[in-house]
C-alpha cells in the first residue's frame, strides 16, 4: 500500500511527515540522507484523472531508482478485426433510393376521404405499417376529426413481399371500422373497402399488388 504519510515539499522533496515536521532535505538535517525519505519497495499508483495524482505521476521515481510506478491511464480502443459497425440506422424493406441517395417509402396507396370534415382530400399509404391519429407526428395524420385517437388509433400495413394490406386495431382504446366490420384482428383489405375512423369514412385505393409492385422498378 502507498505511505499515507508521504508528503511533498515546495522544492519537490518527498519525506515521512509522520517522522519529521519540515522537509530534513531542505533542512539539511544529514547530508549523507537519500534522495527520498520513504522506503523504496513502497508501489504507489496514480490516477491520471486526478490533477493532483498527475501531478505527483510526473515527478515520481521511476523503477531505475527501485520504485515500482504503475499508471492507470486508459488504454485507447483497439478495433478488433472482422467487426462491423453499425451506423444506427434500420434498412427499411420495400424503401426506394432517390436521385439524392436517400431512401424513402414509397406510396403505395391511398385513403381518399368521402365523408367528414377531411372530406375530398387523400391520404398517402406508405409501405410497410401505417399508424393512423390525430397527432401530426402520425404516418397518416387526420388532425381536424377528434374522435380519433391522437396516437395509434388503427394501423394500416403494406407487406411488400405478399404484396397484401392488412388493417389492424392500434393502440387505442377506440374502435375503427371495415365495411361496418369492426376490425379486431387483421383484416385483409381489398379495392375500395369503406374505413370508418371516428367521424370520418375513407375509400381504400391501393397502387401496388398483382399489377404493380414498386420492386420490379428496382430490378
Amino acid at each position: 500500500m502507498p505511505n499515507s504519510n508521504a508528503v511533498k515539499c515546495p522544492r519537490n522533496h518527498f519525506y515521512d511527515s509522520s517522522k519529521y515536521s519540515t522537509c530534513p532535505y531542505c533542512s539539511d538535517i544529514q547530508d549523507d540522507m537519500p534522495t527520498y525519505a520513504l522506503p523504496l519497495s513502497e508501489s504507489i499508483t496514480a490516477p491520471v484523472s486526478s490533477p493532483s495524482a498527475s501531478s505527483f505521476a510526473q515527478d515520481a521515481p521511476t523503477e531505475a531508482m527501485g520504485w515500482n510506478y504503475q499508471s492507470t491511464a486508459p488504454q485507447p480502443d483497439v478495433a478488433l478485426p472482422n467487426t462491423q459497425q453499425d451506423d444506427g440506422k434500420t434498412v427499411s424493406l420495400g424503401a426506394i433510393t432517390t436521385a439524392g441517395n436517400v431512401q424513402q417509402q414509397p406510396t403505395v396507396g391511398w385513403l381518399i376521404c368521402i365523408k367528414g370534415n377531411s372530406k375530398g382530400r387523400s391520404f398517402p399509404i406508405r409501405s410497410n405499417r401505417n399508424f393512423i391519429g390525430r397527432a401530426a407526428d402520425m404516418d397518416i395524420s387526420i388532425q381536424d376529426d377528434n374522435a380519433i385517437s391522437r396516437q395509434k388509433h388503427a394501423i394500416i400495413t403494406y407487406v411488400p413481399k405478399n404484396r397484401i394490406f392488412i388493417a389492424q386495431p392500434g393502440e387505442s382504446r377506440e374502435l375503427f371500422y371495415v365495411n361496418d366490420n369492426v376490425v379486431l384482428d387483421n383484416l385483409i383489405l381489398t379495392a375500395y373497402d369503406k374505413i370508418e375512423i371516428g367521424q370520418s369514412l375513407f375509400l381504400f385505393v391501393p397502387l401496388c399488388g398483382d399489377k404493380f409492385n414498386w420492386e420490379d422498378f428496382m430490378r
